[in-house]
């Protein structure tokens, strides 16, 4: 049963260090490089998230909603 759980794990880790960069990308982008959050490495990234150290949560977030928002436009388009 703890087998079947961790191609999940790994997966959600994924996909959430994925969210993290693409939200890092647009923060850098929209801001034209003035806001200055750094792209960490995977392992300095689980050890922030530990540590719940803020510097992730923007950059999530912002990702989360550019994916949110992009999914929404797709819809809109594909009803249309």
């Amino acid at each position: 049963m703890l087998l079947e759980l961790f191609p999940t794990l790994i997966a959600a880790l994924a996909v959430d260090f994925f969210i993290y960069v693409t939200g890092v990308a647009v923060l850098k982008s929209l801001s034209f490089g003035y806001l200055k959050y750094q792209i960490f490495a995977l392992n300095e990234y689980k050890a922030a998230k530990k540590l719940h150290k803020r510097a992730w949560y923007i950059p999530y977030l912002t990702g989360m909603l550019f994916y949110i928002a992009l999914v929404s436009v797709i819809v809109w388009f594909l009803q249309a």
